[in-house]
């Protein structure tokens, strides 16, 4: 009997425990000593009652160690998502990673080879369903700017979208002001049935982003304590820019991101002890050239990947945008980015990797891409499952006759078995005929074979329909906000 052996899952680090623990405790120093700014009255009013010194004229507030460390020890280690549906969906713990998108402004037209304005049956609804039908992105969240709807109900229109056209969860909460806030939810509470059923099974997540350096705005810090109170998961996101709004080195922007994130979770924690966060950040290596914030620089990639190994240590749930390009079309540039983004991240073992479909900064959206990501995320969840031990022994065939008398393994009953657990196959994006049939289909590019799939899902995929009265509420919530503003019809199909 051979002995057991376990399948390794494959990680990277870049940080040594040493240098992690150095940058929590000087972190705690920037908190206790330096302090953050914050401009929420409810906020000052938590960290003060809270423990912290509190300088209501400065809006400065000094943390101490003590309450940074029992904050921390509230916060859970794992969180789970739900479908529309109410399935498990993903489960952010351990070194488990899933893939979803975010952001976007602009669309690239892959017809017109130029960015232009988006709408939202155009752009915003066929993004939805294209994720809606790619099988590795696991979470909708990529948005358009909905420029034919006001600007102040675009938030919670875009998550009345995600809610009708697809059954997958999403990133984005709808509105930063109270009022937005409370129609975002009362779309949530309408798909889960209670408010008790919405905690229970969470089916969205939001960003909150403090102001580099040490700074929460009154409206970021209210989200903060809103989407606390109402127990939905928070990314904690500090935006560090090396050599502009942080340290030029990368070890002194992680000790600023560390004190941020840990800020973020001690508002968070004393607005409700329990509050679901994920631990993330957007840190950018500053192009000091170009005055740009590039995504994709190695750089940013390694603050993305470090930053995570500080949650990790903390034990948190963690998220990251590695995997967004810095090209200006789904080209070349934006396959290595992103490609090498995502192994990256996925071999950090980052809960959630975002950015799918997104380029030029994080400001434009590519349905192209969108199907060359899945693809990516394809191969990287397979590099994920590492080299399981199949069959006993390994190489079965190699004990069988008939080796020598040109038998091969093609017809070979291990080769049946095995076939599809050990091989990821990608979709008809990727090129793997031999050169003559690929000639002989038209010698494409894969952006344009990617624009033909995007055609293909588009015409043939069918989101699952949400139950009519359901969907009649989702409807009138929306309606009746959107005619606050003039608009008495939505721009729906």
């Amino acid at each position: 009997m051979a002995k057991e052996i376990n399948t390794k899952r494959p990680l990277v680090s870049l940080l040594s425990t040493e240098f992690i623990e150095r940058v929590i405790e000087e972190a705690k120093d920037v908190l206790e000593k330096t302090g953050v700014w914050v401009e929420n009255e409810e906020g000052l009013e938590l960290l003060s009652n809270g423990g912290a010194q509190v300088d209501r004229g400065k809006k400065q507030a000094f943390i101490p160690r003590r309450l940074v460390e029992e904050s921390l020890k509230s916060v859970p280690s794992s969180i789970v998502i739900y479908d529309r549906n109410g399935n498990p969906h993903m489960n952010w713990e351990g070194n488990n990673s899933y893939f979803g998108a975010v952001g976007g402004g602009k669309v690239w037209d892959s017809d017109l080879g130029q960015l232009r304005e988006s709408t939202t049956a155009e752009d915003q609804i066929n993004c939805i369903k294209l994720i809606d039908a790619l099988d590795n992105i696991d979470g909708q969240g990529a948005s358009v700017l909905l420029t034919d709807v006001p600007m102040e109900i675009r938030g919670y229109y875009r998550l009345y979208l995600y809610l009708r056209y697809s059954t997958k969860p999403f990133f984005g909460g709808g509105a930063r002001t109270k009022e937005g806030f409370q129609v975002a939810k009362d779309l949530l509470v309408t798909i889960r049935g209670s408010e008790k059923a919405l905690r229970d099974k969470p089916l969205n997540w939001s960003s909150i982003c403090p102001v580099a350096p040490l700074k929460w705005g009154d409206l970021i810090c209210g989200s903060l304590i809103r989407y606390a109170q109402n127990g939905i998961p928070v990314v904690m996101t500090p935006l560090p820019l090396t050599g502009a709004t942080g340290p030029i080195t990368i070890g002194g922007s992680l000790v600023q991101h560390t004190a941020e994130g840990l800020s973020g979770v001690v508002i968070s924690q004393l607005a409700n002890r329990g509050a679901p966060i994920l631990w993330a950040g957007s840190p950018i290596a500053f192009d000091m050239r170009w005055g740009t914030t590039p995504f994709s620089a190695i750089e940013s990639i390694m603050m993305g990947m470090a930053c995570c190994e500080v949650g990790k240590y903390f034990g948190l749930a963690t998220r990251t945008y590695i995997g967004c390009s810095d090209a200006k079309r789904p080209d070349s540039q934006a396959a290595l980015e992103t490609g090498i983004g995502t192994v990256l991240a996925v071999l950090a073992g980052i809960n959630i990797i975002t950015n799918a479909g997104q380029l030029n900064f994080e400001t434009v959206l590519s349905l192209e891409k969108l199907v060359i990501d899945n693809e990516i995320y394809g191969m990287a969840r397979r590099l994920a499952q590492g080299i399981t031990p199949r069959g006993e022994p390994l190489a079965e065939e190699l004990f069988t006759e008939g080796l020598y008398e040109g038998k091969h393994f093609l017809l070979s009953p291990a080769t049946m078995k095995w076939l599809r657990q050990e091989y990821f196959y990608p979709g008809p994006v990727i090129s793997r005929e031999d050169g003559q049939v690929w000639m002989e289909k038209g010698s494409t590019t894969a952006e344009q074979r990617a624009k033909e799939e995007v055609k293909r899902i588009l015409a043939t995929h069918e989101p699952e329909p949400l139950d009519k009265d359901i969907d009649r509420e989702l409807l009138r919530i929306v309606t009746k906000e959107a005619e606050k503003y003039g608009i008495s019809k939505l721009p729906l199909p």
